[in-house]
């Protein structure tokens, strides 16, 4: 393999390769596979909590809705301010600074969803504000507290856990992918367990039991790993290096990739603009188009389109790793396209529809993160605050039929149009020369996107 010749100045042995640190490519893989785990537990518990206690407490349809959207405010929108500050603090130890964090944050979901339970041991009564004689604060202060905290713990554990696989998957969109993937499955595992009162309070401390000894492993991973960090492609990073950190940046960038790969549009603020913007579309696409099929009483329909999401985002970055991010989430938004809005009353059509619309959650999201160097907890805040403007719309008005039906499908085409001009085509693998340049002092002669 013929490599670039290192900078002046690089110190010696400073270039390295993803590729040859399969070691640390073994451990990123387990730890992925743990993250992706304990997201889907977070989730389950915070809508079991959500479509249990919550919905049979308020009961008022209206009041329902104001709550999965408080929650929606508190879960998606902190996630960017506590992503700018993880940014902003991160030490040497910034890996097991991102475990502690995603900890924090499954310990405060625990507490938001036994607040109610621990009301209820100590005495206090839960009923439905409707039929109650008078109204009880204590059982509105469990019910609400319960789900802001849980909400704020679904931010923490998001960013602790989803910025710190960004860091360090080198570039891969799978990662991201197989550690988003989880949510799909919980939300609606979630929200079965709490409509039918099939979970228990004690099985819940089993789950989080688990999902803390997952988290301490997953920790202890990540510290192993701690001496190879893995970067996205194109980014700078402070990372630990010979015990000091240094500012590494990959010689390669936007304007150095091979023909065809990099992005129609070059500006890395535009590119994360309309990424953004791509995202907002599809999510409120995602979130108001009808699945009339889809079952509240046979459990395989009521699961079936999170399972087809769910492949969907985990099969993503796989595909995009594979064929390139642009080709992979224009041809397969494109694909959705009838399978949804023609077809979308039968069941197999609308099923591959679903899979094919979800490819695109991680490919925007790393997108995103290759031109911030330095600041995934930011990329990973960004989309999540473009999932809650997408989906808020859906819970104040409703398109009517059948001209919502062709809005959406505009919607979907629209994003299918702004993600083939700011994605690349660039496979997984084909960047991999690091170079350390000293220091941090902003005096690198290797610029990032950002500052083009």
């Amino acid at each position: 393999m013929v490599t670039k010749p290192a900078l002046q100045g690089t110190p010696k042995g400073g270039l390295q390769t993803a590729g040859n640190d399969l070691q640390g490519r073994r451990i990123a893989a387990r730890t992925t596979a743990i993250a992706s785990g304990m997201h889907l537990l977070v989730d389950l518990a915070c809508f079991y909590l959500l479509a249990g206690r919550f919905s049979a407490f308020v009961s008022d349809p209206s009041l329902i809705a104001t709550g999965f959207l408080l929650y929606n405010a508190l879960a998606f929108g902190l996630q960017l301010p506590i992503g700018e500050w993880t940014d902003r603090r991160r030490s040497v130890h910034s890996c097991r600074d991102g475990s502690r964090l995603a900890m924090t944050g499954m310990l405060l979901v625990a507490a938001g969803v036994l607040l109610p339970e621990l009301h209820i041991l100590l005495g206090g009564g839960i009923v439905p504000m409707p039929l109650a004689s008078h109204i009880d604060f204590g059982a509105m202060i469990a019910i609400w507290g319960g789900l802001c905290v849980a909400a704020v713990g679904n931010a923490c554990f998001h960013i602790g856990a989803g910025a710190g696989i960004l860091r360090m998957s080198a570039g891969r969109r799978a990662d991201s992918g197989v550690f988003i993937a989880g949510g799909a499955l919980g939300v609606s595992l979630g929200t079965w367990m709490g409509r039918t009162g099939r979970w228990m309070p004690g099985m819940l401390l089993v789950a989080v039991g688990t999902v803390f000894a997952l988290s301490y492993v997953a920790m202890r991973l990540q510290g192993r790993n701690r001496a190879t960090p893995r970067m996205p492609a194109g980014t700078g990073d402070h990372v630990p290096v010979g015990g000091s950190v240094h500012n590494r940046m990959v010689v390669d960038s936007l304007a150095g990739r091979h023909a065809g790969e990099a992005p129609i549009c070059r500006s890395a603020a535009a590119i994360v603009l309309l990424c953004l913007l791509a995202i907002m579309v599809r999510a409120y696409a995602g979130s108001a188009m009808p699945i009339v099929w889809k079952s509240r009483t046979d459990l395989g329909l009521f699961l079936l389109p999170s399972v087809c999401v769910f492949a969907g985002k985990f099969a993503g970055g796989f595909l995009a790793d594979r064929f390139g991010a642009r080709r992979t989430a224009v041809l397969s938004l494109l694909a959705a396209l009838p399978l949804l809005f023609i077809w979308g009353g039968t069941v197999v059509p609308c099923a591959v529809g679903l899979f094919s619309v979800s490819i695109t959650t991680s490919l925007t999201l790393v997108a995103i993160a290759r031109v911030l160097p330095g600041h995934e907890g930011l990329a990973f805040g960004l989309t999540t605050l473009a999932l809650l403007l997408g989906s808020t719309p859906t819970f104040l008005f409703r398109l009517p039929d059948p001209a919502g039906a062709w809005v959406l499908a505009g919607l979907t085409a629209l994003a299918a149009g702004l993600l083939f001009l700011v994605l690349d085509n660039e496979r997984a693998g084909r960047r991999t020369a690091w170079y350390d340049v000293g220091e941090t002092d902003g005096s690198s002669p290797v610029s990032s996107p950002c500052n083009r």
